[in-house]
């Protein structure tokens, strides 16, 4: 075989690993996690038990960032029986630096249920969209939350 006739049959090989390599970077560093909800033991509401319409608090106790991304987080309430309730997107507020953040909370409202779903052990769950290049509008960075077990009760009339 000659030398040009080589080279015809390693040029596609090449172009084939340099697209493997450039994909493997975009998803392995680029593409790379924003934050991480650590212990999910350290994930909880503060009280784990409330009425409807009270004011309770979501407590983050373990969150590591490694990027800082913008971002929103979408949540979902499976109540004890009933459908599940899609609930109002927020954004998320980004630290300063990466690295261990102290324990935080934030003020969260137990909605109210409906005919259709029975007061009792409830489930919050839901992911973080975080778009850290402009590409990433496309196709965001999803990060999972724990699950979250609240008590609900229903408020009497």
């Amino acid at each position: 075989m000659t030398r040009a006739g080589l080279n015809g049959k390693i040029w596609p090989l090449f172009v084939i690993g340099a697209i493997a390599l450039v994909v493997a970077f975009w998803h392995w560093v680029l593409r790379a996690d924003v934050v991480t909800y650590g212990d999910p033991t350290k994930t909880y509401f503060q009280p784990a038990s409330a009425t409807e319409g009270d004011q309770i608090e979501i407590c983050f106790d373990d969150l590591v960032w490694y990027r800082l991304c913008r971002g929103r987080l979408i949540t979902r309430l499976t109540p004890a029986k009933g459908s599940r309730m899609d609930l109002e997107a927020y954004t998320i507020s980004t630290p300063a630096k990466v690295g261990r953040v102290p324990p935080k909370c934030r003020k969260w409202t137990v909605p109210a249920l409906n005919s259709d779903r029975e007061e009792g052990a409830a489930v919050l769950d839901g992911f973080a969209e975080f778009e850290c290049w402009p590409i990433d509008h496309w196709s965001p960075i999803v990060m999972t939350m724990p699950p979250l077990k609240l008590n609900i009760l229903k408020r009497k009339p």
